[in-house]
């Protein structure tokens, strides 16, 4: 029997220009069941941008809501950190 070549090794990531660091702060609220196949809708409000050393800090608030509900699935504040 005939061995099988090893496989090649995975690409490397494509170059960043920017490094990014990605954090969560305690601000996610799960606030309604999600039902298995609904449409599904993401609103994303801007709620601040901070210069941080070497950088700068971008806050937003994510809310995912669900045809049919009345109330969104999650919200969440999320924070980027974008280092130049």
């Amino acid at each position: 029997a005939a061995r099988a070549a090893p496989r090649p090794p995975p690409p490397p990531p494509p170059p960043r220009t920017a490094p990014l660091l990605f954090a969560a702060r305690p601000g996610r609220r799960a606030t309604a069941h999600t039902p298995p196949a609904p449409r599904r809708r993401l609103g994303i409000t801007l709620v601040a941008v901070d210069d941080i050393p070497g950088g700068a800090q971008v806050a937003q608030q994510f809310v995912f809501e669900c045809e049919g509900s009345e109330k969104p699935s999650c919200v969440a504040e999320v924070i980027f950190r974008y280092y130049v």
